[in-house]
């Protein structure tokens, strides 16, 4: 149906805070830590630890593995004489606590810029969509024009699905943060909220993703107004209640939107979308 193309797609239920988007033309953006998926920012270090001596030891050296200022000569011969002795095995259990830290560390960090992301799909008719977003088809399905979206300053990009961890580069981020601190650009580490685990592919997730100001850390959220006409359709499941329908169908004559009917062909195991004129 043409009117629910060119769109992304907003599963939800018929709430107070839905009704208010609705109203206020806006579009909530929730901070990344109340998102459903347990694993957002999931991440790991890619095993980059230089092998050469000389050079693994000058690694150790910067992320302070030897902690005594004054002492830092004699503990890098003491750590290069252990490897020439055949102390790998000690060494490597060593360093991997020390990694283990300061991915610790660094995870900390990236979760305290608290994200705020806004999550749409590409599909309007996913079973499982309705089931787990819209209440079993009690709730509705909002599409939102992607031109219009882009007029408003939301800049949503396609989430990539893989079967394993996100990785980024131990090296090059944490020694980056350790030295900057609180001048370090986080954006580049905007990655990882793009990045999902291969079962959650059914969604064909797009988000957008802002970096709150420090003002706004500790708040749940931020609403983005949108430019007039961005919501082009709602479609509402077959077993909405009648006092939900009846609030849908003021809030679309209102807004001048128009409603469509989601229900389930049993034969198919799908959605099929209408067109609804009350």
């Amino acid at each position: 149906m043409k009117r629910l193309e060119n769109s992304y797609f907003k599963y939800s239920t018929l709430n107070q805070n839905m009704i208010n988007s609705l109203l206020c033309n806006t579009l909530w953006h929730a901070r990344v830590d109340t998102l459903n998926d347990p694993f957002e920012l999931n991440f790991k270090f890619k095993a980059d630890i230089p092998k050469d001596r000389n050079k693994l030891a000058e690694l150790l050296e910067k992320v302070d593995y030897f902690v005594k200022p004054e002492l830092r000569a004699e503990e890098k011969e003491a750590f290069m004489h252990g490897l020439i002795s055949g102390m790998d095995h000690e060494i490597n259990c060593a360093l991997k606590d020390k990694v283990q830290e300061a991915e610790n560390s660094l995870r900390t960090a990236i979760e305290n810029q608290r994200y705020f992301i806004c999550s749409l799909s590409g599909k309007y008719d996913e079973p499982l969509m309705w089931s787990h977003y819209a209440n079993g088809m009690q709730g509705i399905c909002i599409g939102y024009d992607k031109v219009k979206l882009h007029e408003s300053d939301l800049k949503f990009e396609a989430v990539e699905y893989q079967p394993d961890i996100y990785e980024i580069d131990f090296v090059e981020t944490y020694l980056k943060h350790k030295y900057e601190k609180d001048t370090y650009d986080f954006s580049p580490l905007l990655s990882i909220s793009k990045v999902k685990h291969s079962r959650w592919e059914y969604e064909l997730e797009v988000r957008s993703i802002r970096v709150p100001t420090s003002d706004e850390r500790n708040r749940l959220g931020a609403s983005e107004n949108l430019q007039k006409n961005t919501i082009k359709s709602i479609i509402f499941g077959s077993k909405i209640s009648s006092n939900d329908l009846d609030t849908l169908k003021h809030l679309a004559k209102h807004l001048n939107i128009p409603l469509f009917k989601a229900s389930p062909d049993h034969n198919k195991f799908a959605v099929t979308i209408e067109p609804f004129n009350s």
